[in-house]
Formats: structure tokens, sequence, C-alpha cells
């Protein structure tokens, strides 16, 4: 499945999804963690009902990765930041969710869920392509907002009743 938005112009204030992969979020959250560019496109990759991956591009080239996952098990999200499959970069510990990690270049959000009435939790990754932005604490405080915003309409989206 894939969506394509046409972007009014060249800068980084273009016009982006009102949902995105599949979940509503404010334009002006998603647009700064959004190179500039013509074209915005989604693009699905669901391995099971339980976890769900979308790419954002822009011009064709990856921009963006969100993870949604539903499981049964506790994680740490400080501990998998430092990990080789989800590493970021200068990752710390942050106030979001149950547990959260936060780097220059994503994020990893674990919180409580209750599925069809038994505890799970549900874990939001959300990876940048930027590797370096040029305002890191900037760069940051923009992931939060994202974070804080999509986290409990994606985990919503995923089943999760709590």
């Amino acid at each position: 499945m894939l969506a394509t938005v046409t972007a009014c112009s060249e800068s980084q204030d273009y016009a982006v999804p009102q949902a995105v992969c599949g979940t509503a979020v404010k334009d002006s959250l998603t647009a700064p963690l959004l190179p500039p560019g013509e074209s915005v496109e989604e693009e699905y990759r669901v391995r099971e009902a339980r976890s769900k991956t979308c790419w954002i591009t822009v011009d064709r080239r990856r921009a963006m990765i969100l993870r949604k996952d539903r499981h049964p098990d506790e994680v740490d999200p400080l501990k998998l930041a430092h990990g080789v499959v989800h590493r970021l970069a200068n990752p710390e510990a942050v106030d979001l969710g149950a547990r959260a990690a936060l780097g220059d270049d994503g994020a990893l959000v674990t919180d409580d869920c209750v599925y069809e009435g038994e505890k799970q939790y549900f874990t939001l990754e959300i990876v940048l392509d930027e590797k370096k932005p040029e305002n890191v604490a900037e760069r940051r405080r923009q992931l939060m907002g994202f974070a804080r915003a999509y986290l409990p309409e994606a985990a919503a989206g995923m089943g999760c009743e709590e």
C-alpha cells in the first residue's frame, strides 16, 4: 500500500498527511522531522497483526521509519537503544509513556497496554534517517513532541485499550 502527497515547496514546512502511518497527528509535529522535497510517500510493512512498520520517504529517499509493536514481554527502551538492532545516537531515558529512550536520531517508547483483557506492552520506535541534525537540542524537542502526540493514538490503533 503506497500513499503519495505532493509538497507545495522545497522547504520543511510542506503539507504532510494528517494521518502518518495510519495514526492521526498534527502536520505541524511531523513536518519538522522530514527533509525538504517534492513528494512524501508511505509504505506499510505488516509482519503480523501485532507488529507494523511504515517507511516514510521524501523524494523516494527514506526519511523516517515508524515501528509499532504489541507484545507480551516488558522491554527496556534504553537498553534496546544501546543495542545493535535499535541503536540510537546518544540515547537517554526520558519521561514519556511508561519507559522511553530519546536519541539524536530517534526514540523508543514502551507503554502498558491491555489487549483483549490481557496485560501487554506497546512499543513505538521512531527512526529518522538524518543522523546528524544541525541543532540536536531542537531535534530532540521535536521528536519528543511528535512521540508524545503519536503514542496514544498509535497504541489505540494496535488494539490497546489502555
